[in-house]
């Protein structure tokens, strides 16, 4: 079968439109890139694996959804369920994003992840409560420890929020039930309350516990309780802030300075889901850089308008290598 011209041109013109498509899109990538990086934007993913805490100029505070927060690079951090220790389960969370900073020698670490659901009552065989905690390893700069609860060598330091301490924990079941009676017996005393009583760690006089483990079954709350947590829930995503001061308030609590890196794990429990206990979800440790870098100045203004022009000089560039290609 003879080949005619036509056949050529058709083949050439063929060729030369997926070129000019090609060119198209490497002048719109390379210039939201340029734009990306003049404007000193760099998302940060879980291969990174460093969550840098910066350093603030003023207090922070403990509200997750103020402040320099939104000016700081977060990480995201994969999440899995926990399958080292019964009971297991737990993977209703796929990632949190992880940020942290420093200010006059306090700590501040920053959780997020998605929940669409608040789930702060705890007051009901079948109620579980959200939440959420950080886990360090007890001295900083030793060896990273196991995963759940550390071992006999090389302890923990783990820092607990839940919903429904930050709630109050309610002592009286909600009357749904406009014909119903809540028969609540009105004592105080740790009598009362059998674990309390047996010496259970759960401490529900504050949103956060501070807790130490050297290996699975040694989880202890600790006499201090130097470390602070709030959290925000949008409607559709939990954010939680963890607090403490750099020095070590007691055994098994790291030392933090800066200047220094340690190690981070994070895990997050859905009440929705059932979740408690062992049934969580988890991240393996990545790495806490608390080094003197300051937050990054608010830019938010000038990277959309840089972005948008961006896309634009890239869309006209397109335009333009289709004109210019026969």
């Amino acid at each position: 079968m003879r080949t005619t011209h036509a056949d050529d041109d058709t083949r050439t013109g063929g060729r030369a439109r997926r070129w000019r498509r090609r060119l198209g899109l490497v002048a719109t990538v390379a210039v939201v890139g340029a734009v990306a990086h003049i404007a000193g934007f760099q998302p940060a993913v879980s291969q990174l694996a460093t969550v840098n805490a910066y350093k603030a100029d003023a207090d922070p505070g403990m509200d997750p959804s103020g402040g320099p927060w939104a000016r700081i690079p977060g990480v995201a951090v994969p999440m899995t369920a926990q399958a080292t220790t019964y009971p297991f389960g737990g993977d209703a969370i796929p990632a949190v994003d992880v940020r942290a900073l420093h200010y006059n020698g306090q700590l501040f670490v920053r959780v997020e992840w998605p929940d669409s659901s608040v789930n702060d009552s705890t007051f009901g065989t079948t109620l579980f409560a959200d939440a959420a905690a950080v886990q360090f390893p007890a001295a900083t700069g030793s060896k990273v420890p196991a995963l759940c609860m550390g071992q006999a060598d090389t302890g923990v330091n783990i820092w607990q929020w839940r919903a429904d301490t930050e709630a109050g924990v309610p002592q009286t079941l909600p009357e749904e039930d406009p014909d119903g009676v809540a028969d609540h017996y009105p004592i105080t005393d740790d009598l009362g309350y059998p674990a309390r009583y047996v010496g259970n760690p759960f401490d529900s006089t504050g949103a956060a516990q501070n807790l130490v483990a050297e290996g699975f079954g040694t989880l202890t709350a600790t006499p201090e309780h130097p470390v602070n947590a709030a959290g925000v829930h949008d409607g559709n995503r939990w954010a939680v802030v963890f607090s403490r001061a750099f020095p070590s308030p007691g055994e098994g609590q790291p030392n933090l300075t800066e200047g220094t890196k340690t190690d981070i794990a994070v895990a997050a429990w859905n009440g929705q889901h059932q979740d408690r206990n062992g049934q969580k979800s988890v991240s393996q440790f990545v790495s806490l850089d608390i080094g003197d870098e300051p937050v990054p100045p608010d830019r938010t203004p000038w990277i959309v308008i840089l972005l948008v022009g961006g896309l634009f000089v890239g869309v006209i560039a397109s335009v333009v290598v289709w004109r210019i290609t026969p």
